[in-house]
């Protein structure tokens, strides 16, 4: 997987259109203008399952100026039992082998990208990401991989 380290070398982040946890179509061009952390995952996965706390904290910290997607690679009965076990405060899709290939195939989970207010891809990650490189991007508009 490729890492974009910022805007110049940015590319497009794929849109895709999937049902969610709410019953409504998530959309991501719906969330152009505003930043997005979008966190493929999946309930059987144990560092999906550490990594969720820090993303719905940062969610409550900086939904006014950040949104968390996260797209599950899962079963969709498990993911919807999760999400309410565990309090995600975030618009979670079920994701699918399309989507996962608009994004090079996602080799691991967790698998995050993160996408500027315009729709780029400015950096990606593969495993946990940590509470210093979301607050790197939502206040520097980049992230490092640790």
């Amino acid at each position: 997987m490729l890492f974009f380290a910022g805007a110049a070398q940015a590319q497009q982040a794929p849109d895709f259109k999937l049902p969610s946890v709410s019953g409504k179509e998530l959309q991501l061009s719906d969330y152009r203008g505003k930043p997005v952390i979008l966190n493929f995952w999946a309930t059987w996965c144990p560092p999906c399952r550490k990594e969720i706390p820090d993303l719905t904290a940062f969610q409550t910290k900086y939904g006014d100026q950040a949104t968390v997607i996260g797209v599950a690679l899962d079963d969709p009965g498990e993911v919807k039992e999760f999400v309410r076990m565990f309090e995600v405060n975030y618009p979670v899709a079920y994701g699918n082998q399309v989507v996962s290939r608009k994004y090079g195939k996602v080799r691991g989970l967790p698998t995050t990208f993160f996408i500027d207010a315009k729709g780029r891809i400015v950096g990606d990650q593969i495993g946990i990401v940590t509470p210093a490189q979301l607050e790197q991007f939502v206040q520097k508009g980049t992230v490092a991989r640790r």
